[in-house]
């Protein structure tokens, strides 16, 4: 039995595996700033994110060797009504479900074992996503109570998956182009965060960027955490189970002159607010149904 779904679904997929590439800088540079910023020269993101910092040389982890998650618990509140029935991770964008091009870019980046932790209609998410032998992946799925665990409540549960080594994590509801192939963790840091300028929805930034180093007191150079980083598993150290932010364990550890960081310039958008989660649609599938069509429900064939 299949299921065939047009580009607005949230549920089961066509088996087979959908082939994407990587789109172009000056087609995607209007997803954060708007449309009206005028085209440039493609440049490969690729190349300019991948500059051979010597730092990450030092400390080169096999990308078979390291781990990620995907944080998909959240309830998405925002994008009420669309996520009464369906988490934001499988929310359709461009024909396909958002949290499928995170995985086709870890698989690209040569990781091969990746935990998804679940939570709101957690259980729509395996069927879907299977045990990720058709990305090319090994999944683990962890599974957390309702109300979930937030962001580091939920990493700490799934640190006996993740193992002793540093991990990437990437937010379920971030869409971007960034290169992961070189992402690591520089000596001495507990943290490697990557940060984009300010959307308008966070204008005055997350944490400073000065040099390489994050700071919670510089007043210029603050930018946004993309939802993207690298992190030891020491950083959780002592860390009881349960609900826990990852915005307080960051800023300790910020203070303790322990976590780094990367202005990546290139695309990106918090898919947060159905008008966003419309823009990157557009963007990536400019046949797509329009906000106020009806969904339509999947049909077996």
């Amino acid at each position: 039995m299949v299921f065939r779904t047009r580009a607005r679904d949230c549920g089961p997929r066509p088996s087979g595996r959908q082939q994407t590439g990587w789109w172009p800088m000056n087609d995607l540079k209007a997803l954060q700033h708007g449309p009206d910023i005028p085209p440039r020269r493609f440049c490969s993101p690729w190349l300019r994110y991948s500059n051979g910092h010597p730092a990450m040389r030092a400390n080169n982890i096999e990308r078979r060797a390291m781990k990620a998650m995907i944080l998909a618990a959240g309830r998405g509140e925002r994008l009420r009504p669309m996520t009464d029935r369906c988490p934001k991770p499988l929310l359709s964008v461009g024909g396909r479900p958002l949290v499928e091009y995170h995985l086709d870019a870890l698989a690209a980046a040569g990781i091969r074992e990746v935990v998804v932790n679940l939570g709101w209609l957690g259980e729509q998410i395996p069927p879907v996503l299977g045990d990720g032998r058709r990305f090319g992946l090994a999944i683990t799925y962890s599974r957390e109570s309702w109300p979930a665990l937030e962001t580091a409540g939920g990493i700490v549960k799934a640190l006996p998956v993740l193992g002793p080594n540093p991990f990437l994590v990437v937010n379920g509801d971030i869409w971007t182009d960034a290169p992961l192939a070189d992402l690591g963790l520089p000596d001495r840091s507990l943290a490697h965060l990557v940060m984009v300028d300010n959307p308008p929805h966070n204008p005055q930034g997350d944490f400073a960027l000065t040099g390489e180093n994050l700071s919670l007191s510089a007043t210029s150079g603050r930018l946004t955490y993309a939802g993207l980083g690298v992190y030891h598993p020491r950083l959780f150290d002592g860390l009881a189970p349960g609900p826990r932010p990852l915005a307080p364990v960051l800023s300790a550890a910020i203070d303790a002159g322990r976590v780094t960081g990367r202005h990546y310039h290139g695309a990106w958008l918090d898919v947060g607010t159905p008008e966003r989660l419309e823009r990157l649609r557009r963007r990536l599938d400019p046949q797509a149904p329009g906000p106020a069509d009806p969904a339509p429900q999947p049909v077996r064939g």
